[in-house]
């Protein structure tokens, strides 16, 4: 942890409506410690391919059971492994293509 670092965290926390808008986030996302969004209702009527990819590891917004596919990461999981999502994005790609 650098000074740099402590800085520009309390700056951010000092800006005007992060609180309240982390308290509507909150609201709206988490039904006590669950997932209060349902993927999948989400999805209805979408009429592209999708793929939704999750880090088994995320506390932040766990995965659903058996929604989407999951790599070995947490919340960030295209900067913890990218090479996982890049790979499961590419399967994806290759059977949209071989459906075609």
């Amino acid at each position: 942890m650098t000074r740099q670092l402590v800085d520009d965290l309390l700056r951010y926390k000092r800006l005007d409506g992060v609180e309240e808008a982390l308290s509507a986030l909150l609201g709206t996302l988490l039904d006590g410690d669950r997932q209060a969004i349902d993927t999948p209702s989400l999805m209805e009527g979408v009429e592209v391919p999708v793929t939704i990819v999750w880090g088994a590891a995320d506390r932040i917004l766990p995965p659903p059971d058996g929604t989407g596919e999951r790599v070995d990461a947490g919340p960030m999981l295209h900067m913890e492994a990218a090479n996982d999502v890049v790979r499961v994005l590419r399967a994806h790609l290759e059977l949209l293509v071989a459906r075609q």
